[in-house]
């Protein structure tokens, strides 16, 4: 697959959240670029010590790493959370950045709620083992088609060689997204319907941007974004 494709997705890694015991540790989630300085995560990315989402970063620091497949490169641009705002009703969050992204276009956000039948794809920076988890160094992608649709929650599947297999921790917040509809599909540019949603700790088989496809999930749940449209500042 070509470089630079799918820039608007997001690396979220957070260092020094604090912990029950006074102690530190570090996290990570995905995420997509919806305006110049704010990107779409899980809302329990930013949670506090009971897991409760709050409007604030809770690490000592927060970065964002835009527009960068191998996050081993210098491509895309590197940013710090600053602000969260939180969704009232789903898990669902906006982090803003300290600077604006300039030359990697945001996705957009869905008028229409998804669809069973609709396909979609995911990006993200899942870890890519079911033992010791780590975030992922790379983007990976697949395909996934809706096949259940409620207020709150969408199911997603995907054909896959074992039944247990399911999107992996580190993966919340990823995009789903479609294309829109036009006359040179390939220049349309995506929309963003629904976001990953919590951590399934699981077998994975995926593929990075530049490898052969390999399925990758079933039974995927996402959080739709429709019924959650802010005004964005800035």
């Amino acid at each position: 697959m070509p470089k630079g494709k799918y820039r608007f997705s997001v690396k979220l890694t957070r260092n020094g959240i604090p912990t029950a015991d006074d102690g530190r540790r570090n996290s990570a989630c995905s995420g997509a670029l919806v305006a110049p300085d704010w990107v779409v995560p899980a809302g329990h990315c930013f949670g506090d010590l009971k897991g409760i989402p709050v409007e604030q970063p809770v690490a000592d620091l927060t970065t964002a790493a835009v527009g960068r497949a191998d996050l081993t490169g210098t491509s895309g641009v590197m940013a710090k959370v600053i602000a969260v705002r939180q969704s009232p009703s789903n898990d669902l969050s906006l982090a803003q950045l300290d600077t604006p992204v300039l030359g990697i276009r945001p996705i957009r956000l869905s008028t229409t709620a998804p669809a069973v039948c609709d396909v979609v794809r995911l990006t993200g920076y899942g870890s890519t083992a079911s033992e010791n988890p780590l975030p992922a160094t790379r983007l990976y992608t697949d395909q996934f088609t809706v096949h259940t649709v409620a207020n709150s929650i969408v199911g997603m599947t995907r054909p896959a060689p074992a039944l247990d297999i399911s999107a992996c921790p580190y993966d919340s917040g990823a995009p789903y997204f479609r294309a829109a509809r036009s006359s040179s599909h390939w220049r349309a540019r995506p929309r963003l319907p629904a976001l990953r949603r919590g951590d399934h700790r699981s077998r994975r088989h995926h593929r990075t941007l530049d490898q052969e496809h390999h399925p990758l999930t079933q039974g995927t749940p996402a959080v739709p974004l429709v019924a959650w449209r802010p005004e964005l500042e800035g």
